[in-house]
């Protein structure tokens, strides 16, 4: 086998890794295991240089082009898109048990789920009424009176 087909394989092992793991990590891996195995192809006999290139071209993808693909396709809460429970920040929910910080109770439903909830600033909320989700700690959710009974 020749350098070029073993660093075409390692390639391809690493984006079958990214692909179960995305990360965008291993992509760059795969990429530049590609770069060194068109340059074995030319320059088969100089392993070592290859093994400098693999490492050298995987450090300078992780610096520049992660940091720029994380910027502009994965958003997070400071970019505007929530994702996991952070989405239901804002939401309106059921009280299923009183909410009473002081007696350690409360119990809220949404979409079907129930969540253990405090009160944001200790009011009490009895069963039925809805409040609104001001923020999520844990397994927990902190809620403030809404206007909707």
């Amino acid at each position: 086998m020749t350098s070029a087909l073993g660093w075409l394989i390692v390639a391809v092992i690493f984006f079958i890794i990214e692909i179960l793991t995305p990360m965008f990590l291993f992509s760059l891996f795969s990429l530049a295991a590609f770069i060194v195995s068109i340059f074995a192809f030319f320059f088969p006999q100089i392993f070592y240089v290859h093994i400098v290139i693999f490492v050298f071209l995987s450090f300078i993808f992780i610096i520049f082009i992660r940091k720029i693909f994380l910027k502009y396709f994965i958003k997070d809460d400071k970019n505007g898109a929530k994702t996991n429970a952070n989405s239901m920040i804002g939401r309106k929910c059921r009280v299923i048990e009183t909410i009473d910080n002081k007696q350690n109770t409360g119990v809220t439903e949404i979409d079907g789920i129930r969540w253990r909830t405090l009160s944001d600033n200790n009011e009490i909320f009895e069963v039925g009424k809805f409040v609104q989700i001001v923020s999520v700690n844990g397994s927990k959710l902190k809620v403030r009176k809404t206007d909707e009974e």
